[in-house]
């Protein structure tokens, strides 16, 4: 097991968020309330009043007003658990975390191993396939479940706006791409081109994703005329959908000269060090 970021992501609102990092040893383990209270309190400097606490289990986790915009701000103690594989579909759960300070810990499967096939795996993943999550004895499978998931609890609307929205809809429309058909045609020609055994493979799948992998390249080419991300300004989690995608596209040859936009988008995304911390897990 590869324990990763023992220091509690803080969460505020988009409104408010102060610097609020500090050793997970200075909160975690206290055995009273009042000791948890005066942790928070010098933790954070805008917190002057009213903390709550409430317990999950054995670890405490920490509400803090924050003053003067009244938002409150949550301390998490507990960390979620990730079953990854190193530069696979897992890797945008991780990649998420990192942007947004969600506090983590992976448990590496190896890709096409006889460990996905186990009985234990097979428990939380009937699929046999990553990612994963499991939160306080939640277990969730599904990229796109997961960021939503992760997003709405931990990470109060930072990256995958309101669904309600036309910011929402649109966000949860491009991670829909970004999986069904982006990443699953591209990473069918990998697959049956030559990454499965040969016993596994389907040729017609190669046929088939090579025939429209342009076109799905070019869509993405055309939304980006005008803007940085696929939202606009701001990047989101349905850039963490599209990239992966992209960055398979780009392997097998498809983001050209002819699709500068999308080149340049690929470079911004992998400059960002949540995405360079992700990638090296």
């Amino acid at each position: 097991m590869i324990v990763h970021s023992l220091t509690p992501a803080h969460y505020t609102t988009a409104r408010h968020r102060p610097a609020m990092r500090t050793d997970r040893a200075q909160i975690h383990g206290f055995a009273d309330d009042n000791a948890i209270r005066k942790r928070a309190l010098a933790t954070c400097q805008c917190a002057q009043v009213g903390i709550s606490i409430y317990w999950r289990g054995a670890v405490p986790n920490v509400w803090l007003p924050c003053v003067p915009t009244g938002t409150r701000t949550r301390i998490q103690l507990t960390m979620i658990t990730i079953h990854h594989s190193p530069l696979s579909r897992s890797t945008r759960v991780v990649w998420f975390c990192e942007e947004t300070g969600i506090d983590y810990r992976l448990e590496t499967v190896e890709m096409f191993s006889a460990a996905m096939k186990r009985p234990e795996y097979l428990a939380i993943n009937p699929l046999g396939k990553v990612p994963t999550i499991e939160d306080d004895g939640f277990v969730l499978w599904e990229t796109g479940a997961i960021l939503q998931y992760l997003d709405a609890k931990y990470g109060h609307g930072q990256l995958i706006p309101a669904a309600h929205t036309r910011e929402g809809a649109l966000a949860r429309q491009w991670m829909e791409y970004g999986e069904n058909p982006l990443t699953v045609i591209m990473g069918e020609i990998v697959a049956h081109g030559g990454a499965l055994p040969e016993t596994r493979r389907i040729p017609a799948l190669v046929d088939r994703g090579s025939d429209i992998a342009g076109e799905l390249v070019d869509v993405v080419e055309a939304a980006l005329e005008e803007t940085s991300w696929i939202l606009g300004d701001d990047f989101s989690a349905a850039d963490i959908m599209l990239v992966f995608g992209m960055m398979i596209a780009d392997h097998l040859g498809y983001v050209t000269d002819n699709t500068p936009r999308l080149r340049a988008y690929l470079d911004r995304a992998m400059a960002r060090p949540a995405f360079q911390k992700a990638v090296a897990l």
